[in-house]
């Protein structure tokens, strides 16, 4: 009769530990040098384990750069912040949801944003996500829009140029560049975007 199988809550916390370490050696050197130009014998030494512990706890690098792009979704926060704008009724506070929920998750996942892209000429996995994670991105501008078409606050014969004003606004380039090009801080930089965000969609032709 084989064994019993069981689990044991100590082990499965140290097995987490592992994956998430090399996750995050995977993501620091991807950022630094490029996903093409990793191995995996890199992230096991980043890591401080073996090349055959980062197959079997979070794969090769396409599963593991397809992991750090599921954490760069966001599921959650865009999940909340469709409810919570679904339920507001001032255009203003709807734009600065938006805008917000862009600011956290660039914050929190820009370097992978950029290991993306700059990975997409060389890998597919990488080129899918990417074009994915743009497909996503529009969509919620679009929503963000619909909202405020259904307020008043926006003509419904606007909500196209609106969304793409706003995919521009909100585009990881441009989060880039009020960090990187004009030098503000993530406060300052969310500010900027609230503002141009409410100059384009809300006080412009079409706009309340």
């Amino acid at each position: 009769m084989p064994p019993a199988s069981y689990s044991s809550p100590r082990r499965e916390a140290a097995a987490a530990e592992t994956r998430t370490a090399i996750l995050d050696a995977a993501r620091r050197l991807f950022a630094a040098r490029g996903y093409a130009a990793v191995t995996v014998a890199q992230i096991a030494k980043e890591a401080g384990v073996a090349v055959p512990t980062v197959y079997a706890s979070a794969g090769p690098k396409t599963a593991i750069l397809g992991e750090l792009t599921r954490r760069a979704e966001s599921p959650e926060l865009v999940a909340e912040m469709a409810g919570r704008m679904a339920a507001e009724e001032e255009p203003t506070v709807v734009l600065r949801l938006a805008v917000g929920a862009s600011r956290t998750l660039h914050e929190e996942h820009l370097d992978v944003l950029r290991i993306l892209e700059g990975a997409a000429p060389w890998s597919v996995e990488a080129g899918e996500a990417w074009a994915a994670g743009l497909a996503a991105h529009r969509a919620a501008c679009g929503a963000t829009v619909e909202r405020l078409v259904a307020l008043g606050a926006l003509d419904a014969d606007a909500a196209t140029p609106a969304t793409d004003a706003l995919v521009v606004l909100l585009h990881p380039r441009t989060w880039i560049t009020m960090r990187e090009d004009v030098g503000l801080d993530w406060d300052g930089a969310e500010e900027r975007a609230r503002r141009a965000a409410a100059r384009l969609l809300l006080d412009g032709p079409g706009g309340a």
